[in-house]
Formats: C-alpha cells, structure tokens, sequence
C-alpha cells in the first residue's frame, strides 16, 4: 500500500490521492490522482465518469459485483467558494443501463474532501451488510447487519452514535436494500438520486458511508482566491431572483412553469395545473415554512425546512419539497395538497427513494 501521503504532483484543490476499496475482501489502496486525469477532467463528474469507463467492462451486469460505485470531488470541495459544496457518485445505472452521474449537496460533500481524498472507488460486494469509515488514515471496515431494514434517518443516527457525532453519513434505506432501481443514497435529506446509485450500494451489501477529518484544502493563490470568492459573492448579493429563491425554494418556479405551459401534470396529460399556486412556493412558504437552510458555503440558500400540518405525519418537518419533487409528486399525480405533497417526500427520503421517478411510476 501506498503512503498517505504519496499523492500525485497536483497543488490546489486536489489532495492528488484517491481510495480504492474492495468490499469483497474488505480491503483498500491509496492509488494517486494523476495530474493528466485531474487536468483533463475539470471536476468529480469527469474524472468519475472517465474511471468508471476504464474500469467497467462492457456488458457487466450494473447489479453485479463487478460494477463500481465511484464517489469524486472537485477542486473547489472543501473551500469557501460559493455553491461548492456538491459531490458526485458515478455509477453504470441498473435503470438505464449507461455511464450515470447523481450529484448531492449539503455537508456530506465539503466533509469528504476534508477527510483528506479526492474520491473513492467502491468495487466488490461484501458477504454481509457493512458499513466504512473514512478518515485521513483510510478505511475501517464495519458489520452493519443490525443496520438492515433501517430508515435512512435511523441509519445516520445509529452509525454517528458509532463514528462520532461529528462525522456525516451518506447511506441507503429500505429500497436500497431490496434493489429498487430507483433508489436513492441519502445524507440528511440530501440525495444522490437519479439512476439507482441506492440500489447499486445496495447490491454491494453497502449500508452507509461515514466521513471524518479535517484536512485543509491547498489553495495555489489564497489572495486571488478570496478575492474572486468575494466577487461572486457581491454579485449574487446584488441579483433580485435571490430574495425569491431564499424565501420560496426552487418550488417557487411551480407557478412560472405552469403559466408558461409546462407543469407536469396528471402524468403529463397536459402542462397547467389548476391547483398549481396551492402546492407552489409561496403557499408553501406561508402554511408550512419553518425556515430556510443553505448547503455549507452557499450564499443563495434555496431550500427551506417546511412541517406537515395534516394528516398522520402531522408534525413532521423534513427538508423541501423542491420543484421536481413538489410537482413529480404533485400535479403530475393531479394531487394539490401540499401536506401529502410534503409527507410523500419526506417517506422518499427516509426510505431512500428517488422523488422523481417515485412520482414518475405512480403517475
């Protein structure tokens, strides 16, 4: 195995090492990011992509144990600039069948980069369920049998009471286990949604992934740095659609798209809803709002914590909705009650569903 610290010659946003982990064997390797990879692939989205095209052979089952699940960041994860905080799990889909990037949000991403890796490579499957650890040092290897049939809010809590309350968690539900090919992985009420990745860590027998460190980011130019993070700053301060996304959410576009046409509804049938200023934005700002949230470094701050007014969840606050899942779960199912909209939602994150093709099934 390679040291720690052997990465590759790369300064400035890149630690210039990756992990490698078999699940079969419940085994890891610090490989190093070359810096022709890093260069020529701007960003974890590519160099996922182009890992998984290398490492992937054509015709592999996605489900199969020869698939991988690659997790990547980019340069600026880990950093102050604004909207960053974003990280990439690349995966051959078991719903389409095609090279699939689902991108997440919120603190599980900046938590990675500062355990101290540009990306992991997750091949294998283990005989029975695990969960890792991730830390400067590299990978710890956990039974997660007890884990088994958790929601995904359960699993967090129960694996931070184990990896410390400090660490985030990335993981799956009770869909991911059963191999929805919709699954979601899931952090907090963050998602890696689309194509299956859930189902994909569910085949691998891979409960959840729990980060800890705190690795600081090397930044080339601090000075020019901070100043162009200050820049972006200043003119998103300045641009007037800000106000209404900090306020409504991206729900806020409901009205918009549905004047203009466009609003999925009742499975598409048709694009206007006429319940669509009940379930928007606004009105869910005015009945059910509790109050807005940011990814970590974010200054636009679109999402909103909103609570159930109604019904046997009555109560519940969960993150969102946002707009794909507020209409893929409302007008295109012709449902125009916000709490039913809300508590459908929170229900697909707990149980580690893709909101989107969840709404898009039913409907």
């Amino acid at each position: 195995m390679k040291s720690p610290e052997d990465g590759a010659m790369l300064h400035g946003g890149w630690f210039g090492r990756y992990l490698s982990v078999n699940l079969s064997d419940k085994s890891f390797s610090i490989e190093p990011l070359p810096e022709n990879l890093a260069l020529d692939h701007i960003g974890g989205r590519g160099i996922a992509a182009r890992l998984l095209y290398d490492l992937v052979p054509p015709g592999i089952d996605p489900l199969s144990s020869g698939n991988r699940l690659i997790v990547f960041s980019g340069p600026l994860n880990g950093t102050n600039a604004p909207g960053s905080s974003r990280i990439v799990f690349v995966t051959k889909s078991p719903l389409g069948g095609a090279i699939n990037p689902a991108s997440m949000g919120g603190a599980f991403p900046n938590a990675f980069k500062r355990a101290g890796w540009d990306g992991l490579v997750i091949t294998g499957a283990a005989p029975d369920s695990v969960w890792l650890h991730i830390t400067p040092d590299g990978v710890s290897f956990h039974d997660a049998v007890r884990l088994r049939g958790l929601s995904t809010s359960a699993t967090e809590k129960a694996v931070r009471e184990l990896a410390g309350d400090k660490c985030r968690v990335a993981c799956i539900g009770p869909a991911g286990e059963r191999l929805v090919r919709f699954a979601a992985i899931v952090s907090g009420t963050r998602t890696a949604a689309r194509g299956g990745m859930g189902a994909v860590m569910g085949s691998k027998n891979l409960k959840a992934i729990a980060v800890s460190g705190h690795r600081e980011v090397t930044i080339a130019d601090r000075e020019a740095f901070r100043d162009i993070v200050q820049k972006i700053r200043d003119d998103q301060s300045e641009n007037p659609s800000l106000i209404g996304m900090q306020m409504n959410g991206t729900a806020g576009l409901i009205s918009v798209v549905n004047a203009m046409g466009g609003l999925p509804t009742r499975n598409f049938q048709t694009g206007t809803f006429e319940s669509a200023d009940d379930i928007a934005g606004s009105a869910i700002t005015e009945h059910n709002r509790v109050k807005g949230i940011a990814c970590q470094s974010c200054p636009v701050g679109c999402s909103l914590i909103s609570e159930i007014k109604c019904g046997s969840l009555r109560g519940t606050q969960t993150e969102g909705p946002e707009y794909e899942s507020a209409v893929m779960l409302g007008s295109n199912l012709s449902v125009g009650d916000r709490d039913t909209i809300i508590a459908a939602n929170y229900l697909c994150d707990e149980y580690g569903l893709d909101t989107i093709s969840t709404g898009n099934v039913i409907g």
